[in-house]
């Protein structure tokens, strides 16, 4: 298991929070696409959450980078 460097009291969202899951927002990068870097960046195979936001706030930034079947996302419940 792997902690990504902004994590607890200094996470970083994933964008879904405050409605964005809903809105296509244009910006330089999405947060989620962020977020799924920071993520691999630590040499993770699967990225995984408890938030059903994240999930679905990832999955798509994966499908964004080109990376979807390439990088799992799961929800905590799913490793036990």
């Amino acid at each position: 298991m792997r902690e990504m460097r902004r994590r607890g009291r200094e996470t970083f969202c994933c964008g879904g929070g405050g409605g964005n899951y809903w809105y296509e927002i244009k910006r330089l990068k999405r947060e989620s696409v962020q977020r799924l870097e920071e993520a691999l960046s630590t040499g993770a195979e699967v990225v995984v959450s408890e938030c059903p936001f994240c999930l679905a706030m990832l999955e798509d930034a994966a499908r964004v980078m080109g990376l979807e079947g390439k990088v799992k996302v799961r929800d905590i419940s799913e490793l036990f």
